[in-house]
């Protein structure tokens, strides 16, 4: 079935809502015009399946480059399956001789109209939103494909379940794609000499027209990334022949204050002139990624670092350690005892604080007369070679006499026993009867 064609003023041909192409694409309405075609919203009559449909220009059907891109394209989108690359599914020709392409419809928004709405985005949904574009980066540089257009108009954002965004990368239009053997690669898109590209996100080497790999997109990644960060691209100016000529020449303006040092490293790594200044590959970019830890939740936040509450009790339970095992060593060695004052310096401990003297008991009179005299109650000092005698002659409260007689005070204190070991007060420490302070 030919397809109906309604054309508006100023802008290309367009096909009629309702209009059946390929006999199984219904045309549903109309999303946007690119250089090459225009893009449908559809449906798969059969499946019931929306698409997007994506038709070449009648007028380019003629110009055979720009036809062989459109296959490129084509070609690019059905070897790359990732979650964060627009899927292919279908590639065909119309009876008026145009191409059209079927692929993943994404109902989302692109980065493009987030960045003009919201200006700098945050920096964990900067990071979320890069690191989904590498990966979409990974798995085409694995599968032979130079993407050579990345730009926020071909990011598409898409509102996942949980609040955070999904990264779509669509438009491989201008892609390098590694042919099985470059000699049979008739289509010449990626020969010497041809500068194709966005000029704000082109790589230097893309500028000038030399041969690309896997490096042009990264450096146009980084230009991307500034402008998330900033909130308008490195190098802008008039004309598109001064924008290459500031991105062959001037190192980009610096970042926002504020901007995380290791992010801000990682964007002037990206837009490095020279390829081999920049990281190698998108695995690289990734694990410079991966300095930032995604939660659950799916932000991206710094690495967690241990907190100093924790540093403190670590270094507390260092010393305690330490003083452990010190302590551990200092006790394994023999050390003299605490040397106890000579016997013959101090009184006995058992003796009292006033030592009686060695002299013989006396009697004291009697209050009452007629009563015969009593002796004194002060024990004589124990002998230093019978210390069985100093204990027998020790006075004990039980038997002390009941009687108010006084015995009569000792003028001499007698030395202590150099055998007899002597007892501490409370806490073990002993103190000397005042007699011997000055000696």
């Amino acid at each position: 079935m030919s397809a109906t064609v309604v054309r508006e003023a100023g802008s290309p041909p367009r096909l009629e809502e309702g209009t059946v192409i390929a006999r199984r694409y219904r045309i549903l309405g109309f999303i946007g015009a690119g250089g090459m075609g225009v893009v449908y919203r559809a449906e798969h009559v059969h499946m019931r399946k929306t698409v997007a449909l994506k038709v070449l220009h009648t007028e380019f059907l003629g110009v055979d480059e720009v036809v062989a891109r459109f296959e490129r394209e084509a070609i690019a989108a059905g070897r790359i399956e990732h979650a964060n690359v627009v899927a292919a599914s279908d590639f065909g020709k119309l009876d008026d001789g145009s191409f059209y392409l079927v692929l993943e419809f994404v109902d989302g928004t692109s980065l493009r109209s987030l960045l003009e709405k919201s200006g700098p985005l945050p920096t964990l949904r900067t990071l979320n939103i890069v690191r989904q574009t590498v990966l979409a980066l990974q798995a085409a540089h694995a599968a032979g494909v130079v993407h050579r257009d990345l730009k926020p108009d071909n990011v598409m954002l898409v509102a996942a379940p949980n609040g955070t965004d999904r990264v779509k990368v669509l438009d491989f239009g201008i892609a390098r794609i590694a042919a099985p053997d470059p000699r049979r690669d008739s289509t010449k898109l990626t020969q010497v000499g041809m500068v194709m590209g966005t000029v704000a996100y082109m790589s230097p080497e893309q500028a000038t027209g030399q041969a690309v790999d896997e490096r042009a997109d990264l450096y146009s990644l980084g230009v991307m990334l500034y402008e998330m960060i900033a909130g308008k691209v490195p190098f802008d100016a008039e004309l598109p022949s001064q924008v290459l000529a500031r991105q062959l020449v001037e190192e980009p303006p610096p970042l926002p204050a504020g901007t995380p040092p290791a992010l801000e490293r990682l964007v002037l790594d990206l837009m490095q002139k020279k390829p081999e200044d920049r990281p190698a590959s998108a695995q690289e970019v990734l694990a410079r990624i991966a300095e930032f830890s995604a939660t659950p939740s799916g932000r991206v936040m710094a690495p967690p670092r241990i907190p100093p509450r924790a540093l403190v009790y670590g270094g507390v339970a260092a010393v305690a350690l330490i003083g452990a095992i010190a302590f551990a060593l200092g006790g394994s060695k023999s050390e003299p005892a605490e040397a106890e004052p000579s016997a013959s310096s101090v009184p006995s401990a058992e003796a009292g604080p006033t030592a009686p003297s060695a002299a013989p008991s006396e009697a004291i009179p009697s209050a009452e007369p007629g009563v015969a005299p009593v002796a004194s109650t002060t024990p004589p000092v124990a002998s230093a070679r019978s210390p069985e005698a100093a204990s027998a002659a020790r006075p004990s409260s039980k038997t002390a006499p009941k009687s108010g007689t006084k015995s009569k005070p000792a003028s001499t204190s007698a030395p202590a026993s150099t055998s007899q070991k002597r007892k501490t007060g409370p806490g073990g420490i002993y103190i000397p009867p005042p007699s011997q302070w000055f000696n």
